[in-house]
């Protein structure tokens, strides 16, 4: 069941972010900002609300997962970032944080160049 449910609430997730981007085309908060600041207030609001018991973690993993995940992985991005926080792991943030921007970063240009 709980497979099920991140997959339907992936696919609102994706039409989600398919309708905001038709809605905004052309401010500086464009859709990608946009869906990224909704994903992570809607995955703030949701990480210690649902984290209490297993019955909980189905909608959790729905929301989170699913649809965030369908909406933006930015949200699930800065969730993992602020547990760093949360444990005061901060040189594992600053490595975390500089590794997925730089590295990701550089995967994009070699597979721009790869395709050039």
């Amino acid at each position: 069941m709980k497979i099920i449910l991140i997959g339907l609430f992936g696919m609102m997730g994706v039409y989600t972010r398919y309708f905001i981007g038709q809605l905004n085309k052309t401010s500086f908060f464009n859709s990608t900002l946009l869906v990224n600041i909704l994903g992570c207030f809607i995955i703030g609001m949701c990480y210690k609300s649902f984290h209490s018991s297993d019955s909980n973690r189905v909608i959790l993993s729905a929301i989170t997962i699913g649809f965030c995940g369908g909406l933006t992985t930015f949200s699930t991005f800065i969730l993992d970032s602020f547990k760093y926080i949360e444990s005061n792991q901060f040189t594992t943030l600053s490595l975390y944080l500089l590794g997925s921007v730089v590295l990701g970063m550089f995967a994009l240009y070699i597979g721009v160049k790869i395709n050039s």
